[in-house]
């Protein structure tokens, strides 16, 4: 039995050999010192030996799945995840068996998370990460093959955009803060709301990534792996013409992070009608703000995918519904040319 570790690698690594098999792979998790790594490659190694033996997975719980799976999902997914796994965990335990969480179990899950005010979005969101994690490790261990997301479950897809007036009033407000983070505020809501990006592509941008000539930024999505070309609008051209004697377009952004969020639920989360029809208004608003906009002038979903780094236009499909806004000013005009006619 070998265990050693790569240069480029933060993993120990192991070699075995049982029956002629030769097995090698990785901790793929961080490990504090060689006698812990040694304890894990044994663990592998009976695993595999029984598996060989008996032909049946062994189990695993459920902190042992999630450590598996937080250590390849990375950005808001770890996030998620994380603190998916602290709420399954507090129900279920820690120790749970993956094999032994029931549909009838992941039903009682369901009923105290709504006890305790959780919206189902929340509750879908817990539940994708379990079934992510047993899904990871369902080669190597034993799961429940019948788990599947509950249809009980009532998918929100929110579509909080900002109406011009919650624009103007986010904007002006931003506008009145003397202070450099106010500035700096102002400046992302500008960049976020006239291209779509996500809050951290947009903090994250270089220079290298903006071409002030083409007015055009060229965007890694780190979501979806793939790069896309969003237009730099005018508003947006003089944030960045401003901002190009530095070193980045954002730097240290925490503070003025923190305002804009304050600002958006001020100014936009005062109607509760709206917040229980579209859900409250956050910094991912400007986002939906940028797209509905662009569907309400007529551009495509096929096209809005584009800019948006959406994979596919099953992505982009929430905001169809926002389509019906023309279909019903058409409306309008042929219903006022027809009364028009009846006056003659």
């Amino acid at each position: 039995m070998k265990l050693y570790k790569r240069r480029t690698s933060p993993y120990w690594w192991y070699q075995f050999t049982i029956e002629d098999r030769r097995f090698r792979g990785s901790t793929k998790r961080l490990i504090k010192d060689k006698a812990e790594a040694q304890a894990y490659v044994a663990k592998e190694y009976h695993r595999h030996l029984n598996l060989g033996v008996s032909g049946v997975k062994q189990p695993i719980t459920l902190e042992d799945a999630f450590k598996i799976t937080l250590d390849e999902v990375e950005g808001q997914t770890l996030r998620l995840y994380q603190s998916a796994y602290v709420q399954l965990a507090a129900y279920f335990g820690p120790d749970a068996k993956l094999h032994e969480i029931s549909e009838a179990k992941v039903d009682a899950y369901i009923v105290q998370r709504r006890k305790l005010g959780r919206a189902d979005n929340t509750i879908r969101g817990d539940l994708k990460a379990l079934l992510r994690a047993s899904k990871r490790v369902s080669r190597q261990y034993r799961i429940n093959p019948d788990l599947h997301m509950p249809k009980t479950l009532k998918v929100f897809i929110k579509t909080r955009y900002l109406s011009d007036d919650e624009e103007r009033l986010v904007l002006r407000k931003l506008k009145a803060d003397p202070t450099i983070t106010g500035e700096k505020a102002y400046d992302l809501a500008i960049v976020l709301v006239d291209t779509g990006l996500r809050l951290m592509e947009a903090v994250n941008l270089s220079w290298a990534d903006i071409d002030l000539k083409r007015r055009e930024i060229e965007v890694y999505r780190t979501k979806t792996k793939t790069v896309s070309v969003v237009p730099i609008s005018d508003r947006a051209y003089e944030v960045f013409q401003r901002l190009h004697n530095q070193e980045a377009p954002f730097l240290k952004m925490e503070w003025a992070i923190r305002r804009l969020r304050k600002v958006i639920h001020e100014c936009c989360n005062g109607n509760q009608r709206t917040v229980d029809q579209r859900g409250k208004a956050t910094v991912h608003s400007l986002r939906d703000t940028f797209a509905s906009r662009l569907v309400q002038k007529g551009l495509h979903l096929n096209e809005l995918a584009r800019l948006l780094g959406h994979t596919n236009t099953a992505m982009t499909a929430k905001y169809a519904q926002l389509e019906q806004t023309g279909v019903v000013e058409k409306a309008r005009r042929l219903m006022n040319g027809k009364n028009a006619m009846a006056h003659y």
